[in-house]
Protein backbone atom coordinates (compact mmCIF):
# COMPACT_ATOMS: atom_id res chain seq x y z
CA UNK A 1 0.00 0.00 0.00
CA UNK A 2 2.86 2.66 1.15
CA UNK A 3 4.76 1.89 -2.44
CA UNK A 4 1.02 2.72 -4.55
CA UNK A 5 0.78 6.05 -2.37
CA UNK A 6 4.36 6.56 -2.98
CA UNK A 7 4.07 6.28 -7.00
CA UNK A 8 1.04 7.81 -6.81
CA UNK A 9 2.49 10.91 -5.04
CA UNK A 10 5.45 10.86 -7.77
CA UNK A 11 2.92 10.85 -10.58
CA UNK A 12 1.09 14.12 -9.28
CA UNK A 13 4.52 16.03 -8.42
CA UNK A 14 5.29 14.72 -11.81
CA UNK A 15 2.30 16.29 -13.35
CA UNK A 16 2.42 19.24 -11.32
CA UNK A 17 6.15 20.29 -12.32
CA UNK A 18 5.00 19.86 -16.06
CA UNK A 19 1.86 22.13 -15.42
CA UNK A 20 3.94 24.75 -13.86
CA UNK A 21 6.61 24.52 -16.25
CA UNK A 22 3.92 24.39 -18.95
CA UNK A 23 2.28 27.43 -17.22
CA UNK A 24 5.31 29.83 -16.71
CA UNK A 25 5.97 29.86 -20.80
CA UNK A 26 2.39 30.30 -21.40
CA UNK A 27 2.48 33.68 -18.84
CA UNK A 28 5.87 34.44 -20.92
CA UNK A 29 4.03 34.43 -23.74
CA UNK A 30 1.55 36.87 -22.34
CA UNK A 31 3.60 39.31 -20.95
CA UNK A 32 5.49 39.88 -24.02
CA UNK A 33 2.44 40.43 -25.99
CA UNK A 34 0.96 42.85 -23.33
CA UNK A 35 4.66 44.31 -23.24
CA UNK A 36 4.65 45.06 -27.18
CA UNK A 37 1.40 46.53 -26.98
CA UNK A 38 2.14 49.38 -24.17
CA UNK A 39 5.00 49.80 -25.69
CA UNK A 40 2.65 50.20 -29.20
CA UNK A 41 0.04 52.53 -27.28
CA UNK A 42 2.58 54.39 -26.13
CA UNK A 43 4.32 55.16 -29.50
CA UNK A 44 0.29 56.32 -30.48
CA UNK A 45 -0.33 58.30 -27.56
CA UNK A 46 2.79 60.20 -28.30
CA UNK A 47 2.24 60.65 -32.04
CA UNK A 48 -1.20 61.41 -32.44
CA UNK A 49 -2.71 62.26 -29.31
CA UNK A 50 0.65 64.39 -28.50
CA UNK A 51 1.04 63.25 -25.21
CA UNK A 52 4.36 63.97 -23.27
CA UNK A 53 6.16 60.48 -22.44
CA UNK A 54 5.55 60.81 -18.51
CA UNK A 55 1.36 60.84 -19.16
CA UNK A 56 1.58 58.19 -21.91
CA UNK A 57 3.08 55.48 -19.89
CA UNK A 58 1.15 56.02 -16.93
CA UNK A 59 -1.29 55.49 -19.11
CA UNK A 60 -0.41 51.81 -19.39
CA UNK A 61 -0.64 51.34 -15.51
CA UNK A 62 -3.89 49.55 -15.68
CA UNK A 63 -2.51 46.59 -18.16
CA UNK A 64 -3.03 43.09 -16.31
CA UNK A 65 0.43 41.97 -17.06
CA UNK A 66 2.78 44.83 -16.80
CA UNK A 67 0.60 47.67 -15.49
CA UNK A 68 2.83 47.22 -12.19
CA UNK A 69 5.90 47.73 -13.93
CA UNK A 70 4.78 50.94 -15.83
CA UNK A 71 3.61 51.93 -11.81
CA UNK A 72 7.11 51.61 -11.08
CA UNK A 73 8.07 53.79 -13.51
CA UNK A 74 5.51 55.84 -13.08
CA UNK A 75 6.33 56.02 -8.85
CA UNK A 76 10.37 56.41 -9.39
CA UNK A 77 9.87 59.32 -12.13
CA UNK A 78 8.00 61.50 -9.41
CA UNK A 79 10.84 60.76 -7.12
CA UNK A 80 13.53 62.74 -10.23
CA UNK A 81 15.38 60.03 -11.51
CA UNK A 82 16.05 59.60 -15.09
CA UNK A 83 13.44 57.43 -17.28
CA UNK A 84 16.66 55.51 -18.74
CA UNK A 85 17.79 54.33 -15.50
CA UNK A 86 14.26 53.94 -14.26
CA UNK A 87 13.42 51.91 -17.13
CA UNK A 88 16.08 49.46 -16.54
CA UNK A 89 16.03 49.29 -13.38
CA UNK A 90 12.29 48.28 -13.60
CA UNK A 91 12.62 45.86 -16.42
CA UNK A 92 15.96 44.22 -15.45
CA UNK A 93 13.88 41.73 -13.49
CA UNK A 94 12.80 39.46 -16.31
CA UNK A 95 13.61 36.24 -16.12
CA UNK A 96 14.25 36.02 -20.25
CA UNK A 97 17.56 37.25 -21.14
CA UNK A 98 16.11 37.96 -24.39
CA UNK A 99 13.24 39.72 -23.38
CA UNK A 100 15.36 41.70 -21.37
CA UNK A 101 17.74 42.43 -23.77
CA UNK A 102 15.21 43.84 -26.14
CA UNK A 103 13.38 45.88 -23.47
CA UNK A 104 16.03 47.69 -21.52
CA UNK A 105 17.96 48.96 -25.12
CA UNK A 106 15.11 51.23 -25.50
CA UNK A 107 16.61 54.64 -26.89
CA UNK A 108 14.99 57.16 -25.17
CA UNK A 109 16.49 60.30 -26.37
CA UNK A 110 15.85 62.66 -29.59
CA UNK A 111 13.11 63.99 -30.95
CA UNK A 112 9.61 62.65 -31.40
CA UNK A 113 10.30 60.56 -34.48
CA UNK A 114 13.15 58.77 -32.93
CA UNK A 115 11.26 58.06 -30.11
CA UNK A 116 7.92 56.90 -31.86
CA UNK A 117 10.15 55.03 -33.99
CA UNK A 118 12.52 53.52 -31.53
CA UNK A 119 9.26 52.05 -29.63
CA UNK A 120 7.98 50.84 -32.67
CA UNK A 121 11.03 49.19 -33.46
CA UNK A 122 10.98 47.48 -29.88
CA UNK A 123 7.65 46.33 -29.91
CA UNK A 124 8.05 44.99 -33.24
CA UNK A 125 11.50 43.20 -32.03
CA UNK A 126 8.99 41.83 -28.90
CA UNK A 127 6.38 40.37 -31.07
CA UNK A 128 9.12 38.80 -33.02
CA UNK A 129 10.23 37.27 -30.16
CA UNK A 130 6.90 36.16 -28.99
CA UNK A 131 6.03 34.41 -32.48
CA UNK A 132 9.13 32.54 -32.26
CA UNK A 133 8.29 31.56 -28.84
CA UNK A 134 4.82 30.46 -29.95
CA UNK A 135 5.86 28.28 -32.83
CA UNK A 136 7.95 25.61 -30.87
CA UNK A 137 5.39 26.50 -28.06
CA UNK A 138 3.58 22.80 -28.32
CA UNK A 139 7.21 21.21 -29.23
CA UNK A 140 8.35 22.44 -25.67
CA UNK A 141 4.44 21.49 -23.74
CA UNK A 142 5.20 18.01 -25.13
CA UNK A 143 9.00 17.70 -24.21
CA UNK A 144 7.68 18.81 -20.81
CA UNK A 145 5.19 15.87 -20.32
CA UNK A 146 7.57 13.55 -22.10
CA UNK A 147 10.39 14.14 -19.46
CA UNK A 148 8.32 14.27 -16.69
CA UNK A 149 6.39 10.86 -17.57
CA UNK A 150 9.71 9.11 -18.01
CA UNK A 151 11.65 10.68 -14.74
CA UNK A 152 8.21 9.68 -12.75
CA UNK A 153 8.62 5.77 -15.24
CA UNK A 154 11.98 5.58 -14.12
CA UNK A 155 11.55 6.45 -10.16
CA UNK A 156 7.88 3.98 -10.49
CA UNK A 157 10.26 1.50 -11.59
CA UNK A 158 12.82 1.45 -9.42
CA UNK A 159 10.50 1.63 -6.31
CA UNK A 160 8.44 -1.16 -7.48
Amino acid sequence: MGKLLGCALLCAGGAMLCVQRITAARQELRLLRELAAALESIEMLIRWQKLPLPRAIALQKDRPLCGDKFGQICNLLQSGNALHSVWNKVFSHFNSADMKEIVCHIEWSGDEEQLTGNLRYVAQQLRALAQEIAEGKAQREKLWIALSTAAVGVVVIILL
